[in-house]
Formats: C-alpha cells, structure tokens, sequence
C-alpha cells in the first residue's frame, strides 16, 4: 500500500515537471512572438535625424516614418500637406491625397496631443515637385493611436509675475 502511493506521488511530481517545463516553454515562444503587423513595421522606421543625416542614402526611397501629426491640416486640391513630428523637437511635411489626409482625426497643438501616425512613402531630400524641399510623399498612413487633450496647468508664480508686471506698465505708462 505504501509503495503504490509512493509510485502515484511520484508520478504526479513527473506530471507537475512536464506541465511546469511546457508552460516556460510556451511562455518564452510566446515573449518572442511579434503581436502583429504594425509592430513589425514600426520596428522599421526610421527617424527624422536619421533621414536628415543619410539624405543621401535614403532619397527617392520608401521609408517608414513614425510621429505626431502636428499643426493643421493645408489642402491642396484632392491633395494634402501635414507636418509630422518625430518627438525631437523636429517635424517633417508629409504630401498625401486629401482622402488619406481626412482620416487624422486630431492634430496636435499646445493642450493637445495630436494622432500618432505611420508613414510609408518616398522620401525626397530636395523635391522636384515642391521647390527643393525634403519631404515624403506618403502612400500608406496607419493612424497608431489617436490623439486626446493634455491638460495644461499655468504655475502659479506666472499668474503673479504677469499681473505684476502688467501694473509696471500701468504705473511706468502714469509717470
């Protein structure tokens, strides 16, 4: 009776070990698994300082660009012109159809963070088209997130330094 027990503790141990080892296993194939198609794509963007650097290289190429859509939307008959951020206090135009253009729902402005947008198109480091300008004529934009409102809080001290200087102009405009 109590070999038979020993033998069942045993086996389930085994049983315990097997299913600990398969699901490690599964994990770790799983952690290295891409989620999906815009991940993989978005792995292969490139950035603004790296477009500016190898302009070269990468002229009249298609390239994958990731940023903020910033600013506002400037139509051009059935085409568009935005300006997109890559959160290193620099942007680059993005031309596109007025379609594709309609799709970006929030531009981003101060109090406002704008769509996060993927990019693919042909990069120009002096376009032909647009007076010599870098930018990329986009074929396929992939809003990645949309945008939403950032709230934005004036410190304190602003609000005293602007009235007191604004009665220095008062009493400076007296005298």
């Amino acid at each position: 009776d109590l070999q038979e027990a020993c033998k069942k503790m045993k086996q389930r141990n085994r049983n315990k070990a097997f299913l600990l080892i398969f699901t490690v296993l599964l994990n770790a194939f799983i952690c290295f698994m891409p989620v999906s198609a815009q991940e993989i794509q978005a792995d292969k963007t490139v950035g603004l300082t790296e477009l500016v650097e190898h302009a070269k290289q990468y002229d009249n190429t298609v390239v994958h660009f990731k940023g903020e859509a910033i600013g506002d939307v400037l139509y051009r008959g059935s085409k568009a012109w935005i300006n997109v951020s890559d959160g290193n206090n620099s942007a680059i135009g993005v031309y596109m159809p007025a379609q594709t253009a309609n799709k970006i729902s929030v531009m981003g402005h101060y109090g406002t963070q704008g769509d996060t947008i993927l990019i693919t198109g042909v990069f120009h480091r002096d376009c032909a088209d647009h007076g010599g300008d870098m930018d990329i004529h986009a074929d396929q934009v992939q809003i990645l997130s949309k945008g939403y409102r950032v709230s934005v809080k004036t410190p304190g001290w602003l609000v005293y330094l602007s009235g007191g200087s604004a009665l220095c102009a008062v009493v400076i405009g007296v005298f």
